[in-house]
This record gives structure tokens, C-alpha cells and sequence, in this order.
């Protein structure tokens, strides 16, 4: 027959025992991420240089490991805690394969602009309301507008609650405004959150 302290004990055994289990998953957890996010660092290197080499991604992953490194020491940016697992990596591969099909479709109607009759262009500047959004989420929105063919991000609103945006096109800016709210900057936050 156990006594009550031995029943305590041994309760006390099997938590530190599920603790420590815990603690190693939670490792094997940040550890993987952080490779992942090496590699997905690595693949985007390759990328922005044009060619996509073994050489590039290598390079690309050791210097991504390298920035994941640094950030860690910092410890203002905790990539291992963020989790990103398989559904912000889905996420983040959905954003890049949206972004891809907006630059298509925007070199198309720049190449249109180009060789059409001068009338279509209605070049103008468009306020986009915002809802709330981080300083790397509002950066990111800004990059991602102006990295896109016949768009150019010109400036925020002191309240950050407006982005203007210089477009081509502005004859609808409600389809603008839609596009940017409901294409880039609802990903963009899907991606930080």
C-alpha cells in the first residue's frame, strides 16, 4: 500500500516527465523552423538573383541561417517562437504565387499602355484606406505596391490609416482600392499574423 507522499512523488514525476517531453518537442519544434525558414530564405536569394543554382540556394540558406542567427541573439525578433509551421508556410507560398500572377497581369497592361492609343492612360493617385497594420506589415503593403508594374507607392497618412498610390489606370479606384485591400494587404496580414 502507498502512502500519500510516495502518491505525491510520484505525481510529481510524471508532470517533470511530461515537462521535459514538452520542452523537447518545443526544441525539435524552433529547430526545425528555423531550417525551414533558412531554406524558404534561400530559395527567395535564388530567386531575387535570377537564377536558381544549387550554388545560389546554398548560398542563399547560409545566409539566411546567418540573419535568422543574428536575429536570434537580438532577441527582438523571436523566430523560433513564431511557429510557422506547415500553415504559414502555406500562407507565405500563397502570397508569393498571388503576387506572381499580379506582376503577370500588371506587365500585360503596362505592355498594353505601351503600344495602345495614349487615351487609355488616366494616370492618378488613388487613397487606399488601411485597417491596422504593424510597421513591417505597412512596409511590406508599400514594397509590394510599388514593386508592381504601373504602381508606385507615394506616401501614408500621418494616422496610417491611408496609403496613396500612384496608378496608371485610375479611371475605377474602387477596383484599386479592392484590389489592394483585399489582394495584397489581407495576405500580407495573413503572413505577419
Amino acid at each position: 500500500m502507498t502512502t500519500r507522499k510516495q502518491r505525491r512523488a510520484q505525481r510529481e514525476r510524471q508532470r517533470a516527465e511530461r515537462q521535459r517531453q514538452r520542452t523537447e518537442r518545443e526544441n525539435t519544434g524552433r529547430v526545425v523552423a528555423f531550417f525551414v525558414w533558412s531554406a524558404v530564405l534561400g530559395v527567395i536569394w535564388a530567386i531575387t538573383l535570377g537564377v536558381l543554382t544549387g550554388t545560389n540556394l546554398l548560398i542563399g540558406s547560409v545566409v539566411g541561417f546567418a540573419v535568422l542567427i543574428i536575429g536570434w541573439r537580438d532577441r527582438s525578433t523571436d523566430f523560433a517562437a513564431s511557429r510557422i509551421g506547415i500553415r504559414k508556410l502555406a500562407t507565405l507560398t500563397g502570397f508569393l504565387a498571388y503576387f506572381v500572377w499580379a506582376l503577370l497581369l500588371s506587365n500585360l497592361r503596362m505592355a498594353l499602355y505601351a503600344i495602345g492609343p495614349r487615351s487609355l492612360l488616366r494616370p492618378g493617385i488613388v487613397g487606399v484606406p488601411l485597417g491596422d497594420m504593424t510597421d513591417v506589415e505597412l512596409t511590406s503593403l508599400a514594397n509590394t505596391i510599388t514593386l508592381t508594374p504601373g504602381t508606385l507607392t507615394v506616401d501614408i497618412s500621418s494616422d496610417r490609416r491611408t496609403i496613396y498610390v500612384h496608378v496608371m489606370d485610375a479611371r475605377d479606384p474602387e477596383r484599386i482600392r479592392h484590389e489592394i485591400k483585399h489582394g495584397f494587404e489581407r495576405r500580407i496580414k495573413d503572413i505577419f499574423r
